[in-house]
This record gives C-alpha cells, sequence and structure tokens, in this order.
C-alpha cells in the first residue's frame, strides 16, 4: 500500500484518496457540532462521555469536586478552543487541497501536522468511547450484527491506522 504521508523539506505531503478526504472533513466537522452544541450532548449519553473523555476531570477524588470545578473554569475554554482550532486547522488544510489522479493531495506546514495529530487524536477518542473501546476490544467483534456500529467500528480502524502513518511517518 502507498503510504499516504511523505517529508518534503519541513513539511509533509499527504495523499488521500477522495473518499477519505471527504471523511476527513465531515468527522472532524461532526466532532466540532459534539462540542459546541449543547442539545447534541443533553441528548445522546454517549456523546456526554465522549466529551468528558476529551476533557477529563482534574481530580478523580469525589472529595475534591470544587478544585476539579475550578480547574475547568480556568482551563476547559482554552482547551476547548485548542480543540476545535485543531479541527478546523484539518478541514481548512484539506479544503485547499490539490485535486489529483490518486484523489486529493496536500502539503501540511509543521503547524498543520500538529493539528491533524490532535484533530485525528479527538475524532478517535470520541469515536472510541462511543464504541466503548477499551484496551481489551475486539475491534473486530464490535461490528456485530448492527451495520451502524459496523461502519462506526471501520471508521475507527481506519482512523488508528492513518495516525498511526503519521506518527511513523514523522518518527523517520
Amino acid at each position: 500500500m502507498a503510504r499516504r504521508f511523505k517529508p518534503r523539506g519541513d513539511a509533509l505531503v499527504v495523499t488521500l484518496t477522495a473518499a477519505e478526504a471527504q471523511l476527513l472533513d465531515e468527522l472532524p466537522r461532526q466532532v466540532e457540532l459534539m462540542l459546541t452544541e449543547d442539545d447534541v450532548a443533553s441528548s445522546d449519553p454517549a456523546v456526554g462521555r465522549a466529551r468528558d473523555r476529551l476533557f477529563p476531570r482534574a481530580y478523580l477524588d469525589p472529595t475534591e469536586d470544587e478544585a476539579s470545578t475550578a480547574w475547568t473554569l480556568d482551563v476547559h475554554p482554552e482547551l476547548m478552543e485548542s480543540k476545535l482550532a485543531a479541527l478546523n486547522d484539518l478541514r481548512a488544510s484539506l479544503a485547499r487541497a490539490e485535486v489529483t489522479r490518486k484523489g486529493r493531495r496536500v502539503e501540511l506546514t509543521p503547524a498543520e501536522v500538529q493539528a491533524w495529530l490532535t484533530g485525528l487524536n479527538d475524532v478517535r477518542l470520541v469515536l472510541g468511547t462511543i464504541l466503548e473501546i477499551t484496551d481489551d476490544s475486539d475491534i473486530g467483534a464490535l461490528a456485530g450484527s448492527d451495520p451502524d456500529q459496523a461502519e462506526r467500528a471501520a471508521l475507527y480502524g481506519w482512523l488508528t491506522y492513518l495516525q498511526g502513518e503519521l506518527v511513523e511517518t514523522l518518527l523517520r
């Protein structure tokens, strides 16, 4: 399989199929909505769990609720802003991708590479939380007979592979 990420000086060139590029536009958009629309979180407990996964408590000790609340009030707005910026930057870089016979190709700056790392990780965390994935989960078994669950499991597997390929490229 051809590698999607290739170094070019300080930049990184990513080549995706048109379908992959479309997914990487749509999935971050869905996570953005999940993060910014309160009615989305209140109507779906899985979304609430996913938000909790992206913004974990600072203190696990229940006697530290006051300190945890204070920390959240101080830090949450900045964390939210950085997560939304990464998702937006990922999508913005894809929007300027050139169309090739192989799909879409775009050269990423070092800052955009960081946005991709953050954005891919956050999308994976959300999807993994919705799927209730643990260290012991068998992704293949998650599909079961539910087509929606099978699609989510396939997306999770693909995002994991894509993120791994990006990290491996950066480590070379």
